[in-house]
């Protein structure tokens, strides 16, 4: 047949060109079905791509909302304090643990679970993946100085140093613990006298804005009035007509006082200030001293270099006078000169007692033995301080109480006297 067709074509020309055409046409719609798939698969390809990289743009937006919320969640939980307490049981339970033998790691999980601080949670939590990541327990802590303390850190890279990390921590707890109990003590004692100042205050609105506007009309002409009666009229009147003026006014007060107390010459002047004032001034240099002598005598036991351990005292005395004073013992001590000698030469800042005591530890090398009892007196100085503070605001807001309703009283009743005699006499 194959025979018969080659003869067919050899034969007939027209037929030869049409069988050409043909082979022809049958490729050109093979290539063009080609082609097509090709194109189809193109499409299906981009059509792919693009789901593919839609969803991965999804993903990520989903990533960024994620993570935008978890940093605003952080920010919201990082300012929640943490009380001093809450730092000392942290530090207790960690000393138990790890001188039970559990690792570290471990060990802040069990505390993590039992923290009720959001924010001390979080910072465990931090101080859990620091480690895991390899970096040391003080790694974590640095961070978070703030919260901890500048001279709790020194303390702790000492720790970490010594071998006796578990007994450093109870010993940080302890003071901790001792801290928090005086803060307790001198919030409790000013209490009382900021609770009465407040309900004065509040008292004196309500009556100026209130009482007194009504007793005006009763009153009549402001001339036949005695002096102390006008004059709450006239304080009346500016707090009702000036009262959004008057609490704008205060409060730009408020704010410009801050602003120039967070200024270094403003620190330094209202610090002087207040030194000078006589029982509010040796209470706080009492306790700027107790925090000095047992910052000092923890860094020290737990092996920090002295020069580096008045670095860390001058940052956490909470003094800017006190700050710049120890700095400066700083630079001579590292000069090879005495502690006890450059305290001596500062009388106003450091009692003689406690230049003296020093200097009697530097020459036994028992510079933290001493500071601790140091730190000791001050403390009873000062919760001694705080009882004879305590007896002596009692009397005196009895007596400014009594000051302040008998003006009122007086400026109200006198009047009111004065007409019932006119009615009575008429």
């Amino acid at each position: 047949m194959n025979g018969c067709l080659k003869k067919l074509l050899e034969e007939s020309p027209s037929t030869q060109a049409a069988c050409i055409s043909l082979n022809k046409l049958i490729k050109w719609s093979e290539n063009k079905k080609m082609n097509i798939n090709s194109l189809t698969q193109n499409k299906n390809e981009k059509v792919f791509i693009q789901i593919g990289e839609s969803t991965k743009h999804s993903q990520e937006d989903q990533v960024k909302k994620q993570s935008l919320s978890e940093i605003i969640k952080e920010q919201f939980i990082l300012l929640t304090p943490v009380s001093k307490r809450e730092i000392s049981i942290f530090f207790r339970l960690l000393s138990v643990l790890i001188s039970a033998g559990v690792p570290i790691t471990t060990a802040l999980e069990s505390i993590e679970e039992e923290i009720k601080n959001q924010k001390l949670k979080f910072i465990t939590n931090h101080l859990i993946k620091t480690i895991q990541k390899g970096g040391d327990f003080s790694d974590g802590v640095k961070k978070y100085a703030s919260v901890f303390g500048e001279s709790t850190l020194g303390v702790i890279q000492a720790a970490e140093t010594s071998g006796h990390f578990s007994k450093i921590m109870a010993r940080l707890a302890k003071e901790t613990e001792e801290s928090s109990a005086l803060t307790s003590k001198i919030k409790g004692a000013m209490i009382y006298p900021v609770s009465i100042l407040l309900i004065l205050i509040a008292s004196f609105v309500v009556i100026m804005t209130m009482v007194i506007p009504k007793l005006v009309t009763i009153f009549g002409d402001k001339e036949d009035l005695p002096m102390q009666t006008r004059i709450l009229i006239n304080i009346s009147d500016v707090m009702i007509n000036s009262g959004q003026h008057i609490a704008l006014g205060v409060a730009l007060v408020i704010f410009l006082f801050i602003s120039w107390k967070n200024t270094i010459s403003g620190r330094l002047q209202w610090e002087n200030f207040t030194f000078s004032l006589p029982v509010i001034g040796t209470l706080r240099k009492k306790i700027i001293l107790a925090k000095f002598t047992s910052s000092l005598a923890s860094l020290v036991s737990a092996g920090v270099p002295i020069i580096k351990s008045l670095d860390l005292c001058s940052k956490s005395v909470g003094s800017e006078i006190y700050k710049r004073s120890l700095r400066k013992v700083k630079d001579k001590v590292s000069k090879g000169e005495k502690i006890g000698e450059n305290l001596k030469k500062d009388k106003h800042l450091y009692p003689t007692i406690l230049s003296g005591m020093i200097s009697l530890g530097e020459k036994v090398a028992k510079v933290d033995e001493v500071s601790e009892r140091i730190s000791s007196f001050y403390e009873e100085e000062v919760k001694d301080l705080i009882k004879g503070l305590n007896s002596a605001i009692e009397p005196i807001v009895i007596v400014v109480i009594g000051v302040v309703i008998g003006f009122f009283v007086a400026s109200i009743m006198q009047p009111i006297m004065n007409i019932a005699n006119k009615v009575s006499g008429g």
